[in-house]
């Protein structure tokens, strides 16, 4: 996993290459995963402008069954995971966990997977711990 410094980094590169942003009048703060930008952008072209609200959601760049196969393809290369046992099932990038594990440790393992996979913005774990 990447330390904020280096996702700071990153999309600072990011922004740079893009021409038209003017990276230099852009912050970028990274805490945790989340990137906070502020600063200042043009809007000179538009007028009467005054302020921008800003709404935008990220969404996840791959597709549902993309996410679904990833994470499938995880745990069935986990040997500490019966992948079996375990449904996947995907909301966008929200994705939702069912079945059985046999002890907490596998479950846990599930869940790591599945954080691991591109695209996945929330888990819903339902797994049910079903000792042997």
């Amino acid at each position: 996993m990447k330390t904020n410094e280096q996702l700071q980094r990153d999309v600072m590169d990011e922004l740079k290459w893009d021409p038209m942003v003017a990276a230099s009048e852009i912050g970028v703060s990274a805490k945790d995963g989340v990137i906070t930008l502020s600063g200042y952008v043009d809007v000179r072209d538009i007028a009467g402008v005054r302020s921008i609200t800003n709404a935008i959601t990220l969404k996840p760049r791959l597709e549902k069954i993309d996410i679904e196969k990833t994470i499938r393809q995880a745990l069935h290369r986990r040997a500490t995971v019966n992948a079996d046992n375990i449904r996947v099932r995907t909301e966008g990038g929200k994705v939702i966990l069912n079945g059985k594990a046999n002890t907490w440790n596998e479950r846990r393992e599930v869940e790591k997977a599945v954080w691991a996979s591109p695209g996945v913005t929330d888990v819903e774990d339902n797994i049910a711990i079903t000792a042997l």
